[in-house]
């Protein structure tokens, strides 16, 4: 039955485009204290902040058709209710009792089962597993730059002649400044960038680069076409070389771009009365590129006439791929750099105290005491006083362990943190009763300390768990089953159905915030506490 359901759940989901890991899923599922009612799926889905919606509908074509191409429902079945994935398309109806295999069936046929009661999400490309694995990108990075070095010495195995040489070498110079400008312009940040636009006083590369001289006919910036060209040298020079055909091309496209340089010269100096020291370094460039080429191509202008095919093609080539490369990656830095704009505005707004406390205030005050040895971290007498609800196999509080662990070495003095686990002590071959068990005994058998330590390592990415256990098999973990007896009544009377949990003095962390958010808050959240106490002297304080 739990893998049914889990395979299920799992299975919609991933028809939604919504990957959750598996086992973090099985678990919130199984876990729940209404499973295997249709409650126990939507609080699963409300866990994992998916947007979803549970009703019961008439069972009529009409609204048949009406619903998304994918929905979780109920279906009468061997004379009992069964829960189904439903796809639909057109007229045809597949549906899965497995969420392995698929059966057609038509609309008539599904109505007569289908008993009205339907789940859907909202479909969106979301992923929820890890971000890009560093690894990944490493390994991305490493290709491309041996792509790069291969190409660059299948080029100069060709014995480019000193031209050549000198030529490229020039064009990847031309290249780094227009990068630099690239993305100066973007808006991402660059020391060396800022490096060149201060060198004087009379040097402003903003001004320069927000003239109206640094776009032509209102739409290209001159850095876009900065940009290209060099790129399009030197891509075109690589397949020159390795073409063994002529580079006249590039040489006459050199010549043809020296009165760039008299313009680019003449509007800084003259017109916009501000120097950019970067464009005048590609000014340089591109003048000593068109007087490399006269200097080292002797050939009459006939010559520079009568430039061979293959070069001008390949030369041609190399432009018409680099701009439409540029057209198409723009466009994503823009938005990447919006994005980080964003985050940053976002940020501003959600570590606002006022907001935070705003929140944190409109949840409902919890008993949270037990009044059993538990294990705590921290000044018991401090003013903030915070209860972790964990479980041992939740995959999410692996992080949620790695904040709390920061507030506690950050702010020792001024939380005391409780970490409670929300486990059936039902089931002792569980692993996550061992566990469990085994924390609560290093806790009181061994010391504060070693506790912590034991902490970080079952809550690592890739901890060996059994082997974990074979290290502390010598404590006797018996005498703490009431104490998580009763840590787990307290969940469940207290309707914490999912890990991990999290209050604060008593009131639940707002679901607006991550935890990792609490660190920001913890000063101004240990004033506010104290100036509260003071002002209700003849009040007992409680500690949770």
């Amino acid at each position: 039955m739990s893998n049914r359901i889990h395979d299920l759940l799992n299975e919609f989901l991933r028809k939604n485009k919504i990957t959750i890991k598996a086992q973090e899923l099985s678990l919130q599922i199984l876990s729940h204290p209404s499973y295997p009612s249709l409650h126990s799926i939507t609080g699963v889905l409300d866990h994992f902040n998916i947007d979803n919606l549970a009703v019961e509908l008439l069972s009529t074509k009409e609204t048949l058709r009406q619903l998304p191409d994918v929905f979780f429902a109920i279906v009468n079945s061997e004379n009992q209710n069964n829960y189904v994935i439903v796809l639909k398309k057109d007229n045809l109806i597949k549906i899965s009792f497995d969420g392995k295999t698929y059966r057609k069936i038509d609309e008539d046929s599904f109505l007569d089962i289908w008993n009205g009661v339907i789940v859907a999400v909202e479909a969106e490309n979301r992923i929820d597993l890890e971000q890009i694995n560093t690894e990944t990108k490493k390994t991305l990075n490493v290709l491309v730059f041996c792509l790069v070095f291969a190409l660059l010495f299948a080029s100069f195995y060709s014995n480019p002649s000193l031209f050549q040489s000198i030529y490229f070498g020039l064009a990847l110079v031309g290249f780094s400044f227009s990068l630099l400008i690239a993305k100066q312009e973007l808006g991402f940040s660059s020391k060396l960038a800022d490096g060149f636009c201060s060198i004087s006083s009379k040097v402003n590369c903003e001004a320069v680069l927000s003239s109206k001289g640094a776009t032509v006919f209102g739409k290209f910036k001159l850095s876009d076409l900065s940009l290209v060209y060099f790129l399009s040298l030197i891509f075109g020079w690589i397949l020159i070389v390795n073409f063994s055909t002529s580079t006249a091309s590039l040489s006459i496209l050199s010549i043809v771009a020296l009165p760039m340089v008299v313009y680019s010269v003449y509007y800084q100096y003259f017109i916009v009365k501000n120097r950019c020291s970067m464009c005048l370094s590609i000014a340089l460039v591109l003048l000593l590129q068109g007087v490399l080429s006269v200097l080292f191509l002797p050939e009459s202008l006939i010559n520079y006439l009568t430039i061979d095919l293959r070069s001008g093609v390949l030369t041609l080539f190399s432009f018409l791929f680099v701009t439409t490369l540029w057209v198409f990656v723009k466009p994503l830095f823009k938005k990447e750099m919006e994005y980080k704009k964003l985050q940053i505005k976002h940020l501003k707004f959600k570590r606002n105290f006022n907001l935070f406390y705003s929140a944190y205030s409109q949840n409902k005050h919890l008993d949270g005491t037990i009044n059993m040895p538990e294990i705590s971290f921290g000044n018991i007498n401090a003013p903030v006083s915070i209860v972790l609800v964990s479980n041992p196999m939740c995959h999410y509080c692996k992080s949620a362990h790695v904040d709390i662990e920061k507030i506690i070495t950050k702010h020792f003095k001024d939380v005391n943190v409780i970490i409670r686990f929300n486990v059936n002590v039902s089931y002792k071959t569980n692993l996550t009763y061992q566990i469990s068990s085994t924390l609560m005994a290093i806790y009181h058998q061994r010391s504060n300390e070693a506790c912590r330590e034991a902490l970080q390592e079952v809550y690592k990415e890739d901890v060996n768990l059994e082997k974990w256990l074979r290290k502390w098999n010598d404590l006797d973990t018996s005498l703490y089953d009431t104490v998580l007896e009763a840590q787990h009544n307290w969940c469940i009377n207290n309707t914490i159905n999912f890990t991990p949990s999290l209050l604060i003095n008593g009131r639940q962390f707002p679901k607006e915030y991550e935890i990792n958010d609490l660190l920001y808050f913890i000063e101004e959240l240990s004033e506010r506490f104290k100036e509260e106490a003071e002002k209700t002297p003849t009040l007992e304080k409680q500690y949770i």
